[in-house]
C-alpha cells in the first residue's frame, strides 16, 4: 500500500493532465520506473486503514491553503488572491491472493473569501480491477469519472472570469498474454470530456460546447524480455477523436502511432523509452495533417537509496482548445527528483518543458513549469506538504502567461 493515497494534492483538473493520464500510450502492467521515495513503504509511515473482510479502507482528508499572483491565469487581467480547499476521500482495496479490486472516491471544495466568484467544487470516483485468468494471462479494467475546475494556468484556459468545470469519463480494458519471454498486450480506451460554459468580465456567457469531445484509442504492444534485464518493445496505436459540437471546420481526426524501444528492469535503471512515427489525418482538407517523430519515456534511476530520478516524456495530439484548431501537437518532457533529506522529510523538485503547436492555426507556444515540493511525514496518519509552482509561457497562438502559486497542505490518512 502506498502513501500516495494520502496525497490527493491539487485543486483542479488540468487538460494536460487528462492528456498525460488518459491519452498516453500503454505503459507496462507493473510499475517499472523508479518509485519515488515519498510513496515507498517504510516502517512507521505506511497507512493503518481498517479491515472489512478481505478489504482495507483508507479514509483521507487534505486541507490546503494557497495563494497565487495570477488567479485568473491572465497577464492582461493579472491580480493575486488566496483561498482554501478541502478534499475528502477514501480508498477501498482488496487483499486477495489472486485478482485485485480497488475503489476510491473524493469530494473537493475550493473557497476564495476575497473573491467568491472563484469558488468551485468537484468530485470523482475510480474503479480498478484485475482478473488473473491464468498464470500468464490477465485482464484489467479501469473506469474513472472526474468533475472539477479547470487549471487556470493551463493553455486551454480562456478569458472566463469564473472557473470552467470539466467532466471526464475515462475507461479502459486491457488483456496481457505471456508466451515465455514474449508478452502481448491489447488495450481499448475511451475518453469523453464535457465542458461547462464560462463567463466574461461583463457577465456574458462564453460557450464551451465546441470543446466537448469523445476519443477512442486502440493499442497493441509486444514486449520481449532478454536475459540481461532488458526488453525489446514494439507499440502500435490507432485513435479516433471526434467533437460533438460542429464549428465552421470539421475538426474530427484519426491518428496512428508506431514506436519501438527498450524496457529496463535491472539494476539502477527501470522503465522504458520509445521512439517512432506519428500521423494525424484531419477530416477537413483545410487543416494540415501533421506527421513526424513521436516519442515516449517513463524511466527512473535510483543511484542511491535516498534519491530517485524520473523522466517522463511524450509527443502526441491533445484535444483542441480553439474552435479553429483540430487539436494541439504537444511535445513535453518532465524531470522529477525525490530526495530523502531525513527519515521523514522528502524534497521533490521537478521541471516540465513543453512545445504546444495548434493544428489549423499558426503560432507555437513554449512553456516551462517548475515546482518545488517538500513533504514531512508525521507518523502513520499525518503529512505536511509545502509546494511552490512557477509557470512561464511564451507568446504564440495562445496568450503568454507568467504565474507563481504557493500551497501548504495538512493531510490525514486513517
Amino acid at each position: 500500500m502506498s502513501l500516495a493515497i494520502a496525497m490527493f494534492g491539487g485543486t483542479s483538473v488540468p487538460a494536460s493532465a487528462q492528456t498525460d493520464d488518459s491519452y498516453r500510450l500503454d505503459r507496462p502492467a507493473d510499475a517499472t520506473a523508479a518509485i519515488p521515495i515519498v510513496v515507498q513503504l517504510r516502517p512507521g509511515h505506511e497507512p493503518i486503514g481498517g479491515r472489512f473482510g478481505s478489504f482495507f479502507l483508507y479514509p483521507a482528508l487534505d486541507v490546503t491553503a494557497d495563494h497565487t499572483d495570477n488567479v485568473l491565469g491572465s497577464d492582461v487581467r493579472r491580480r493575486g488572491d488566496g483561498g482554501v480547499s478541502v478534499r475528502v476521500g477514501a480508498l477501498l482495496e482488496s487483499r486477495w491472493s489472486r485478482h485485485r479490486l480497488a475503489i476510491d472516491g473524493y469530494s473537493l471544495l475550493n473557497r476564495y473569501p476575497a473573491d467568491p466568484g472563484q469558488d468551485s467544487s468537484g468530485f470523482g470516483a475510480h474503479l480498478a480491477g484485475r482478473y488473473d485468468i491464468a498464470r500468464d494471462t490477465r485482464a484489467e479494467v479501469d473506469v474513472r469519472i472526474d468533475r472539477g475546475p479547470e487549471d487556470r494556468l493551463d493553455v486551454a484556459a480562456n478569458a472566463s472570469v469564473k472557473p470552467i468545470a470539466i467532466a471526464t469519463l475515462a475507461s479502459s480494458l486491457r488483456v496481457d498474454k505471456g508466451l515465455g519471454d514474449l508478452t502481448l498486450t491489447g488495450r481499448v480506451q475511451r475518453v469523453a470530456s464535457r465542458y461547462a460554459d464560462g463567463a466574461d468580465a461583463a457577465g456574458a456567457s462564453l460557450p464551451q460546447a465546441f470543446r466537448n469531445s469523445d476519443r477512442s484509442i486502440y493499442t497493441g504492444v509486444a514486449r520481449y524480455d532478454l536475459r540481461s534485464g532488458v526488453a525489446l518493445i514494439a507499440v502500435i496505436a490507432h485513435d479516433d477523436l471526434g467533437y460533438r459540437r460542429p464549428t465552421s471546420l470539421d475538426r474530427d481526426s484519426t491518428g496512428l502511432r508506431i514506436e519501438g524501444g527498450i524496457g529496463l528492469a535491472a539494476g539502477l535503471l527501470t522503465g522504458e523509452v520509445r521512439i517512432g512515427y506519428l500521423r494525424r489525418d484531419n477530416a477537413s482538407p483545410a487543416l494540415r495533417s501533421p506527421q513526424g517523430l513521436s516519442f515516449y519515456a517513463g524511466a527512473g534511476w535510483t543511484p542511491v537509496p535516498r534519491l530517485s530520478v524520473r523522466l517522463d516524456a511524450n509527443r502526441d495530439v491533445e484535444d483542441a482548445t480553439s474552435p479553429f484548431a483540430a487539436g494541439n501537437l504537444r511535445s513535453e518532457a518532465r524531470v522529477t527528483l525525490d530526495y530523502q533529506l531525513f527519515a521523514d522529510v522528502v524534497l521533490s523538485p521537478s521541471l516540465r518543458v513543453a512545445s504546444i503547436d495548434p493544428i489549423g492555426i499558426e503560432g507555437t507556444n513554449t512553456e516551462t513549469d517548475a515546482e518545488w515540493r517538500a513533504t514531512y511525514l508525521i507518523g502513520r496518519r499525518y503529512h505536511l506538504t509545502a509546494r511552490v509552482r512557477h509557470v512561464n509561457r511564451s507568446a504564440g497562438q495562445y496568450p503568454p502567461l507568467h504565474a507563481t502559486q504557493g500551497f501548504m497542505t495538512v493531510g490525514l490518512t486513517l
